[in-house]
């Protein structure tokens, strides 16, 4: 009788300890799990279904599951004056960055250069480190996001990988003159502040169309 006695406690807190694993999930398994709806966001800003998948998780397993959990900001431009009223969604949700004008007509940031606003790593923290460091033809963060007023240092050799503000469009560079992030083909470091809000992509002017050496700044007001 204690034999059986014994056997039953060894079951039980063998099924306990399995029902202890599968309440503890894994980072791999709870990115997984958390992440569908901000993949679903990012396909439909444009992006490919496989890329999109892959830069979310990869970005959640590194950063957090918060990397899942969005903001929607909405700002009302009437004249010169900006209001801004901010709502955070549950993790999964998606994110949307819409700009209403006095008109009425409302724009959302778009993805580009294979980079949305969820997927953009988050530095706008006062303590973040705000460097995009590129080397072997690629940049690091590919997508960066910031605050109104903060400056991003753009870090490498610019002999190489000369920095262009604009965007490859088709397959054609596309530089955009009005960009904050100038035109920069020498030295190894350069810092660039952005004191609006917008979307302001960026490419390599000698690799960005044969090598996908791009990325983009998202600016938060």
């Amino acid at each position: 009788m204690g034999r059986v006695a014994s056997r039953v406690s060894v079951i039980a807190v063998t099924l306990a300890c399995l029902a202890g694993d599968a309440d503890a999930l894994s980072p791999r398994t709870e990115c997984r799990q958390g992440c569908d709806k901000a993949i679903d966001a990012c396909i439909a800003a444009g992006g490919k279904r496989k890329r999109c998948k892959r830069r979310t998780l990869k970005a959640c397993r590194r950063f957090g599951i918060e990397m899942c959990a969005v903001t929607t900001t909405t700002t009302s431009a009437p004249g010169a004056s900006t209001t801004i009223q901010g709502t955070t969604t549950t993790i999964g949700g998606t994110t949307t960055t819409s700009t209403t004008a006095p008109g009425g007509t409302t724009t959302t940031l778009p993805a580009v250069h294979d980079c949305t606003h969820v997927t953009a790593v988050d530095q706008r923290a006062p303590a973040a480190s705000r460097t995009v460091t590129f080397s072997n033809y690629a940049y690091t963060p590919r997508c960066i996001r910031v605050q109104a007023g903060q400056s991003v240092t753009f870090s490498g050799n610019f002999a190489t990988h000369p920095l262009q503000g604009g965007e490859i469009i088709g397959g054609v560079e596309t530089p955009d003159a009005q960009s904050p992030i100038p035109f920069v083909d020498e030295g190894a470091s350069t810092p660039v502040q952005f004191p609006s809000a917008g979307l302001f992509p960026y490419y390599c002017d000698q690799h960005g169309v044969s090598d996908d050496m791009r990325g983009a700044v998202y600016v938060d007001p």
